[in-house]
């Protein structure tokens, strides 16, 4: 051993230490064209019997390493020089061929290899061994050849079909700023190999098709010359000559066909490997990890195999042991992930009730009680998430929340008697895992803004025990108060002083007067029809308020193009023209605008075809917003029309639009509204005197304009006036009757 190790440190020494790869790589230029060469030199001049016994080793040996690196490649664009080294490979093993060939029919003697082959492989009987090697070759030729060939010439034609796609594509992404420009210069330089790789290897594929019918014709070849060189110039019998060169013909061939069908193989895995982002993925593990996902699979595929050994006739014994493997691994597996699905659910700790821990579990629709070391927790299958509360703080997470955001997006903010309410809402589980999601859900369907989770901090120590907030980006933003054991109604104080209820007056947490009838006249309450929530009801009806008012900051960069990946799936030459056409930051831009003013960017197909229409013509963002919701006319009118025929509106006088209109200048940034403050007093007054405030429940108002000036009305009296619609006459389709409830006019 030592002297093997002083051998290798004298070789490492002479060859530099760590440079050795690097000299190595140097010459390996010099070193191909020696190889070249010297094929070519096996082909011209007479090769030794103890150096094909070489030629032919190093030929095994080409193989067998070609198909292990085959296995570890993450994919084919990795072993990019395999059309090339298949040309090679194919010339050395007809070099070698040859080589044998000239050996067999002149010395009846090509090597140790060959005649082992011949003897001891197929038993010295030249009929056994050459109907092995027809069947090694007709495998190669018929069933990996022919397939991998296949599977390379389909490959090529979808890969250069898919260049123009991807290309257009990186442009996409660059424009959008979420390439830069070296990184889509590598991306476009991939998918250049890419389909450079796919074409080689449609046309290498031919090389291994013809070295297998090569392989043929030159056994034949050598079996047939060898016996008229057998019977004609060493006066052997018909039968002597067959049992000396048919045998070492066929021994010959199989190991040139052995390395053939290794080649071949190779070939077939790199042409069929699917591509993957990993860098360390291999096929082997590729396939275990996705055949043993499946444990019930395994345990059937055993119960098919016990049926078989009971057949009759049949042998037991290796049915029954295979049998009882598959069954042992399937139930390893199954039970593994019953161990590691308990683990998930169980993440945080047990149920309500005491104990002294750390902070609990929870996430996206997994719910966590923290502190104390209490959970709550339910099978919406998401990720469990992390305490992240202020210490002191019991904390649970509802309705997908990403516990390793830099920041919560949503926090509500609990004092102790709200926790006890949530506690007792079937131990938590109504409010976080019923009642957020709903509201989660409903308001998905009218504004389609998928909302985030709402992370809930209970037991506040810095709110009242009545008090709670609700914090955006961790920063509050509002803050409510409810009475316990109270219901909230909207009926007036006459109604319920009629039916003789006692009831509490201030106001609720969006400033409006509020009346809270005590939990126990809820059967009154119910017989005389009037309606009424609940204290968490009252915290969800604020909650969705919040969402409301602040939708548009739950809409960015990668919450869009998240939708556009996911409408890609239905209608990808949409998605393709429109982000040719308005790059993401715009599109953003776009749907944070319609989302602003409650308009539902869930038909995002035709948001995206107007887009796609006025886009060319048009690069203004705020223009480009208008002709959407024309476009999008028919739910505008739905929505404020509440399904009738009949919309009622207030109308804005000429007069007033005129001022707007005038007052609207134009600048390379965009345009704005100079307009005096006298003038905007003025029309805030008109606005105040005409529109009346609706009804408990009732439809917001409504105010109708010209398009031109609609945006900017709405910009002029959003701060003051948040409940009212402003929509043009663009955006009512003819099917609605208008109905004016006043005109605003200055008086």
């Amino acid at each position: 051993m030592n002297f093997l190790k002083n051998i290798l440190d004298g070789v490492t020494a002479r060859l530099g230490g760590e440079r050795s790869f690097e000299r190595i790589s140097r010459t390996s230029d010099l070193f191909l064209a020696f190889l070249i060469m010297a094929i070519l030199a096996m082909i011209i001049l007479p090769v030794p019997a103890v150096v094909i016994d070489y030629l032919i080793a190093l030929n095994l040996m080409v193989s067998v390493a070609l198909l292990m690196v085959s296995l570890y490649i993450p994919s084919a664009v990795h072993l990019s020089i395999f059309p090339s080294l298949l040309l090679i490979t194919t010339l050395y093993r007809l070099g070698v061929n040859i080589a044998s060939t000239r050996q067999i029919l002149l010395h009846a003697h090509a090597g140790d290899i060959i005649f082992q082959f011949g003897n001891f492989v197929v038993g010295g009987n030249f009929v056994v061994g050459g109907v092995i090697f027809l069947i090694i070759t007709l495998v190669n030729f018929i069933v990996i050849t022919k397939g991998a060939e296949r599977v390379a010439e389909v490959a090529a034609r979808f890969t250069l079909d898919a260049m123009p796609g991807k290309q257009m594509s990186i442009d996409a992404d660059m424009r959008a700023g979420i390439l830069d420009q070296n990184q889509a210069r590598e991306k476009r330089l991939a998918i250049q190999k890419e389909s450079q790789l796919y074409g080689a290897m449609d046309g290498a594929m031919k090389f291994v098709k013809g070295d297998a019918i090569a392989g043929i014709v030159i056994t034949l070849i050598n079996i047939i010359g060898g016996i008229i060189i057998g019977m004609t110039m060493n006066g052997m019998t018909a039968a002597e000559s067959a049992q000396i060169y048919a045998l070492l013909s066929i021994g010959d061939g199989l190991v040139s066909q052995i390395p053939a069908l290794l080649i071949s193989i190779t070939a077939g895995l790199v042409t069929t490997r699917v591509s993957t982002d990993s860098t360390t993925s291999n096929l082997g593990s590729e396939i275990s990890g996705q055949l043993l996902k499946q444990p019930k699979a395994l345990m059937i595929s055993a119960g098919i195999l016990m049926m078989m050994a009971a057949l009759p006739g049949f042998p037991k014994a290796p049915f029954l042991i295979l049998s009882a493997a598959l069954a042992l691994i399937g139930y390893a597996l199954w039970s593994t992930e019953q161990i590691e699905g308990i683990a998930g659910t169980a993440v945080g700790g047990g149920g309500l009730g005491g104990g002294s821990g750390g902070g609990g579990g929870g996430g996206a629709g997994t719910t966590g009680v923290g502190g104390g070391g209490s959970t709550i927790t339910s099978a919406t299958g998401a990720a469990p998430s992390i305490d992240t509360s202020v210490k002191g703080h019991r904390v649970i997470t509802g309705g997908g929340i990403d516990s390793y955001a830099l920041t919560l997006p949503v926090i509500l903010e609990a004092g102790k008697g709200i926790t006890e309410e949530i506690q007792k809402a079937q131990k938590g589980q109504s409010f976080v895992d019923q009642m957020i999601p709903r509201m989660r859900q409903a308001l998905y369907a009218d504004l389609g803004v998928r909302f985030p989770g709402v992370h809930v901090r209970t037991d506040s120590p810095i709110l009242d025990k009545d008090e709670y907030s609700v914090h955006l980006n961790e920063v509050p933003v509002v803050r409510g108060k409810i009475l316990n054991d109270h219901l909230l109604t909207n009926e007036s104080e006459e109604n319920l002083k009629r039916y003789n209820l006692s009831f509490e007056t201030y106001k609720n947490s969006l400033g409006m007067p509020s009346l809270w009838v005590d939990i126990k006249y809820k059967e009154l309450l119910d017989k005389a029809g009037i309606k009424y929530w609940s204290s968490l009801e009252v915290i969800i009806l604020h909650l969705s308020y919040f969402f409301r008012h602040y939708a548009n900051e739950f809409v960015g960069i990668q919450e869009v193009k998240a939708m556009l990946e996911f409408v890609e799936k239905s209608f990808p030459d949409l998605i393709k023209e429109v982000t040719r056409l308005v790059p993401l930051q715009k599109l953003t831009d776009i749907f944070k605008r319609l989302i602003q003013e409650q308009v539902s960017i869930k038909d995002l197909r035709t948001i995206l075809e107007a887009l796609s229409e006025w886009a060319q013509s048009e690069k203004d963002t705020v223009l480009l917003t208008e002709y959407i919701r024309s476009s999008l006319k028919r739910y505008i009118s739905y929505k404020y029309s509440q399904g009738q025929s009949v919309l009622s509106v207030y109308i804005l006088d000429p007069e007033i639009e005129d001022m707007v209109r005038g007052a609207i200048k134009q600048t390379s940034a965009g345009s704005y509204l100079a307009l005096d403050p006298d003038s905007v007093q003025l029309i805030l007054q008109s606005v105040r005197n005409t529109v009346a405030p609706p009804p408990p429940g009732g439809q917001p108002p409504v105010l109708l304009t010209a398009i031109d000036v609609r945006r900017f009305v709405r910009k002029l009296i959003e701060m003051e006036f948040t409940d009212i619609s402003v929509v043009s006459y663009q955006e009512i389709v003819p099917e609605i009757r208008i109905q004016p409830l006043g005109r605003i006019q200055i008086s």
